[in-house]
């Protein structure tokens, strides 16, 4: 607001004469159609590849002499060109974004209803739907599915930080934003959000658009997942999660009971009256209370179902991504561990290229609820190797594997249980007066039988463990051509074909020496009945006179 005396420190120094260029793009529909925004709030544009050239010098609601962070040319129409102010300097925070469809010649704000605090720095428009913005700020980044009519935060996975730039990959649909000091970020595929209309926000739920999925053996280039034995001196940041990615939307979220009290005491606290304290029975039904969640079915061209993926219930926008694999065959568990360092995830094989579908259900305290008609996708292997794909044959040939090791490791955990049975009887007989001590003649033959059995199903560990060479167990012999063949799409090997003869030949002998201990075990315990010995695990006829 004053002239500077020409002795103020540092005048001639650190400031420059003129206005500096700080933004400029070229129009992709017109290469003669230039744009440059300045320092000091100047938008210049040339019509004829800057030969002339035309200022800009008013723009509503910005105040004078803002600083032009950004000026983009749209790719899809000419007239059209977008430009960020950013006033922070003088400490105002508020956005700036500007649209203008006759080459900058006037302007009209699409601001709209950005927060009031937030600088933008930087805008892009989708390649595919002009209507389809995003805008980079001081506090994170927005989307626009109406050009700029309403903004909506995506703030999942992004911390609030100052979004400098941003760019798209059109043929993956990627955006990738620059960040002030916390990196890169990848939102990977936003195409669903092109799809995106009013009257799918007011239904119960959706499925938009699926990708389709490329099917391949994912990499480990340094020998395990992630930087592997290499330490933090070898950089490696996570992939996209690999297989069919489905982007959905939720509406509701089924409250539970507990919410529900909440929600009406909170609203007779406000209203200043007294609440309802719950009955015993409304008390009961709270604890009782199965928490919503969401499952996710996945079916083939011939509507076998595949997969299930379950998920927690939750509104808004959301994606889970199945990994194209079967499920484990392995005994049922309610708690999956942590996949060890030299182990893969227990999963089943890869499933073949081909026409697949996906519908949502919802669990409310138990009741399931389908919330969208099944959507199609499409899985196709990327053909990036020498040897023949996967083929029906050599699914053929994997699904018999699984069954086979959905027998063994079934048969494993049922001897467990038979020697934890055994383990109860065999206490049973040594301290429970009446219990007969010829019985442990009996106790100790089944353990003989079980240790044989034991050895037969995975191997002489008597052997393996002083580092003695041993003809490998049933189960192990199954589980090499698991390890064999689950990560590659070839054809199983000759040695892995025979492997598999040999193993269920085995598997027969086994299985009839498992009938014969469950079934002297359960005599056992009908000699403990006799003598009404207490309870012992899994003996169904304990309390029997």
């Amino acid at each position: 607001g004053e002239i500077q005396s020409p002795d103020v420190v540092m005048k001639n120094k650190s400031t420059t004469i003129y206005g500096n260029i700080v933004a400029f793009d070229q129009s992709p529909v017109n290469k003669d159609l230039l744009y440059v925004g300045t320092d000091d709030g100047l938008i210049q544009v040339s019509t004829d590849g800057g030969k002339t050239w035309n200022k800009k010098e008013n723009f509503p609601g910005v105040p004078s002499l803002t600083y032009v962070n950004m000026v983009w040319a749209s790719q899809h129409d000419e007239n059209v060109v977008y430009a960020a102010f950013n006033n922070h300097k003088r400490g105002d925070f508020k956005p700036y974004i500007l649209k203008s469809t006759d080459k900058g010649n006037s302007w009209a704000s699409i601001s709209n209803d950005l927060p009031e605090r937030g600088n933008v720095y930087s805008v892009a428009e989708d390649h595919v739907d002009a209507n389809l913005l995003f805008a980079g700020t001081e506090f994170g980044c927005y989307v626009s599915v109406n050009g700029g009519g309403n903004w909506v935060e995506l703030s999942s996975g992004l911390p609030t930080i100052a979004v400098r730039d941003m760019a798209i990959q059109k043929r993956e649909n990627d955006l990738v934003l620059g960040t002030f000091g916390r990196g890169f970020y990848v939102l990977d595929d936003y195409s669903p959000l092109r799809n995106m209309k009013e009257e799918d926000l007011n239904a119960d739920a959706k499925i938009f658009p699926i990708k389709t999925a490329l099917e391949y053996v994912e990499a480990q280039p340094f020998g395990l997942r992630g930087t592997a034995g290499q330490g933090h001196s070898m950089y490696s940041a996570p992939n996209p999660d690999f297989g069919a990615t489905f982007t959905y939307f939720v509406k509701d979220k089924p409250k539970s009971p507990k919410e529900i009290r909440q929600e009406s005491e909170k609203k007779a606290k406000e209203a200043g009256e007294d609440i309802d304290y719950p009955t015993h029975e409304e008390f009961v039904k709270e604890d009782n209370y199965e928490d919503a969640y969401l499952l996710f079915v996945v079916k083939d061209a011939n509507g076998n179902e595949v997969r299930k993926i379950r998920k927690s219930a939750s509104t808004g926008i959301k994606r889970v991504t199945w990994n194209l694999r079967y499920p484990a065959v392995t005994p049922i568990r309610l708690k999956k561990g942590q996949t060890g360092r030299y182990s893969n995830p227990n999963e089943g094989p890869l499933a073949l290229p081909g026409k697949y579908t996906v519908e949502l259900w919802q669990a409310d305290n138990g009741t399931m609820k389908k919330l969208s008609n099944p959507v199609g996708f499409e899985v196709k292997a990327l053909e990036n190797s020498s040897l023949e794909r996967q083929t029906e044959a050599n699914m053929a040939f994997k699904k018999e594997v699984q069954e086979l090791r959905r027998k063994i490791r079934g048969s494993g955990n049922e001897q467990s249980e038979l020697d934890t049975r055994l383990s109860h009887i065999k206490a049973a007989i040594q301290y429970y007066p009446g219990a007969d001590l010829v019985w442990m003649e009996e106790v100790k033959a089944l353990e003989k039988l079980s240790h044989d059995i034991g050895i037969d199903m995975w191997g002489d560990y008597h052997k393996s463990r002083r580092d003695v060479e041993t003809v490998p167990g049933t189960g192990s012999r199954v589980e090499n051509i698991v390890w064999n063949t689950w990560y590659s799409t070839s054809d199983p090997t000759t040695t892995n074909k025979e492997q598999l003869e040999l193993a269920k030949e085995e598997y027969t002998s086994i299985r009839s020496r498992l009938d014969d201990f469950r079934a002297r075990v359960i005599a056992l315990e009908s000699k403990l009945d006799s003598k009404n010995i207490p309870y012992t695990p899994n003996r169904p006829n304990w309390k029997e006179d």
